[in-house]
């Protein structure tokens, strides 16, 4: 979303919804969180535009997805 002033944000909504896709993507098809790219890491792009702006966000929504990643470990290892 764009602000008035200009400036992009995401709703927190959102990026839970993204952090739960990339997590369901990334554990189907055995990815890590460090082959977690934005288009800009690969191509320079400007996308996601909030993510290459706020380079702190992005590494928190890694962070998201990984810590995602560990609880469903552990629920699966204490139901084993």
């Amino acid at each position: 979303r764009k602000r008035a002033d200009g400036s992009y944000y995401i709703l927190p909504e959102t990026v839970a919804n993204a952090a739960t896709l990339a997590k369901d993507i990334m554990q189907r098809y055995g990815i890590d969180t460090d082959h977690v790219l934005r288009h800009y890491d690969v191509t320079g792009k400007i996308c996601p535009k909030y993510y290459v702006e706020n380079e702190d966000a992005w590494l928190a929504f890694r962070a998201d997805v990984r810590e995602r990643i560990e609880e469903d470990k552990t629920a699966n290892s204490e139901t084993n």
